[in-house]
This record gives C-alpha cells, structure tokens and sequence, in this order.
C-alpha cells in the first residue's frame, strides 16, 4: 500500500505531487523544505555581471514580488479558507556572478506550509497549482490551459470546480502575471530571462502578461433543502450515489465528501420515507446541471 505522505524540498518534489494529485491520490503534506526559485537573466547589461550590484530595474522586479506575495496570499485567505501565512515577512534573494542569477527565497515555502497535514484535497491541488504558476515563467492563463496535470484534474468530475475557480480568479492572475510582466518590461532587445531552466523570456514579451478572459462553461452553486432518499447504489468506480428529486428532476447525487455516519442518516430518511436536510453543490455545463455533490447532511423532517 503506497503512503500518502509526502514531503516537498525541491522544485521536483511540488512537480511530482501535483501528478499524483491529478491521478487522483490523497495526499498528505508532512514536510516542506526551502524551495528555490531561480530567474538567470543573460545578455547585455547582465553579462559578466558584478556581485552586489543593483541598479533601480533589478529593485523593481524584486519589489514586485513582495507585493505579488502579500496579494497573493490575501487572495488565498479570502477566498480559499488557508489561514496563518506570514504575508508581511520580507522576502530575501541572492546574485551571482557572470550572469545576474536571482534567488527569490521565503515566497513558496510560507505557501507551502498552510497545507501541512491537510485532508481537503481540493486545498492541496488549489495552493500546489498556484506555487507552481509562480514558480513558472509562462503567464497564468498559459500555465492554467497548458498543463497537462491540471487538464486531467479538470477533468475529474469531483475536481472540475477547482480549477474553474482558478480561471475564473481575475485578481489572482494579476497578482501571479504583475514580476514577470516586470522582468519583461526591463529586459533589452539582446537580454533574457529564464525561470528554472524554462523557455527564455524576451523584452516583447511582456504582453503576454496581461489579463486575459478565461471563458469557462464550468459553473457551480450550492442548493439546501429538505429532500426526499429514494434510493442507493455504488457505482463499479466506487463512487457512492443517493437518488433524489432536485429542481423537479430525479437526480444521482454523490455522496464520497461526507462519512460514513451522514450516510447511514440518508439510508434511514429513506427507509422512514421522511425528508432530510442537504447542503448540496451542483456543477453546470451551459446552464445544465451535470454533477451534484452532497457537502453536508442535516436533520430528518417529519414525513407529511
């Protein structure tokens, strides 16, 4: 049996989590090391580069990711529910000799660590996919559509919610876009940027950084009522489903997020032919409804 523990010190490691994440593993973070984010900046000016120098364009871009972060984390507070990250510590970073090699530290790790020893699944993918576009030098909206990993977590029924918020963050995306679209903005024609060893970022690059539209047909609500169990099965993938009536309409509903006491409450409701209070989440594809998960089971409601 595999062991669904998994600590992070480098840059492969946070990779290789989000691939068995998308595999559809449950994934327990235990430790988190310090991962370094590279940007080597070659040619022209940054040529033969003198260690300890900084001119107002290398200020800039480092300025830039101390705002990004304390954004950034806001965001993730606000709107994910991860707490305790210290977006006010000041990130720290190195130069080195012969090109101008920057090394943002204190940036992923403080992420990384408001998910130590989580069980929401759905907070792992969320906050691993976004160190990993900050980690990147392609723009959000690239990194988001082009990953193959997130591609296949998005297909995933019980996951597609996630990654629809993602292209649907408008201030996250700036947030991540805002020091490349600065890297971008201060490079000549002959100089480049390149992020952990990825394709070379270009002076005219920079519009590739800004805000773009991501059309997603995805959409989700939540519903709560009283509803009536009118049957149960488990599904040949293990999934296991509660029939019911849902906007006038006899409906599966998923009922994997909640335990094995919520469930048992459902199968008495319908053996006593009584209603039940749910909390449900439905996932619509052009305004129709293809998904509803059970999030929370309430009281029994005294039959009519």
């Amino acid at each position: 049996m595999q062991d669904n523990h998994f600590s992070i010190r480098t840059l492969s490691d946070l990779f290789a989590l989000q691939e068995r994440l998308a595999n559809g593993e449950n994934i327990i973070v235990g430790d988190v090391g310090q991962i370094t984010h590279s940007i080597k900046l070659q040619g022209g000016r940054f040529d033969n580069y003198a260690v300890g120098y900084i001119d107002a364009n290398i200020a800039k871009v480092v300025l830039s990711y101390q705002d990004s972060f304390s954004k950034i984390v806001s965001i993730i507070e606000k709107n994910y529910g991860i707490k305790n990250i210290d977006k006010t510590q000041l990130l720290t970073f190195k130069l080195e000799q012969g090109c101008l090699k920057i090394e943002l530290e204190n940036m992923i790790k403080p992420l990384l660590e408001g998910i130590k020893d989580m069980s929401d699944t759905a907070k792992v993918i969320t906050i691993v996919s976004i160190a990993l576009m900050i980690l990147s030098g392609y723009s959000y909206s690239l990194y988001l559509t082009h990953n193959e990993n997130l591609a296949k977590i998005e297909a995933e029924s019980e996951n597609r919610r996630i990654i629809a918020d993602l292209k649907a963050n408008k201030d996250l995306q700036n947030a991540i876009n805002e020091p490349k679209a600065k890297i971008a903005s201060v490079l000549q024609n002959d100089e480049t940027a390149t992020f952990n060893n990825e394709e070379p970022i270009t002076y005219d690059k920079a519009k590739n950084y800004e805000f773009r539209e991501l059309i997603d047909t995805t959409t989700t609500r939540d519903i709560e009522g009283n509803f009536k169990i009118l049957g149960y099965e488990i599904s040949n993938n293990g999934s296991k489903k509660f029939k019911t009536i849902v906007e006038g309409k006899t409906r599966w509903i998923l009922a994997n997020l909640i335990d094995a006491e919520a469930r048992m409450r459902l199968a008495t409701a319908s053996i006593n032919e009584r209603e039940i209070r749910l909390s449900l989440r439905a996932v619509s594809e052009y305004n129709n409804i293809t998904e509803i998960t059970i999030l929370e089971v309430g009281t029994q409601q005294n039959a009519n």
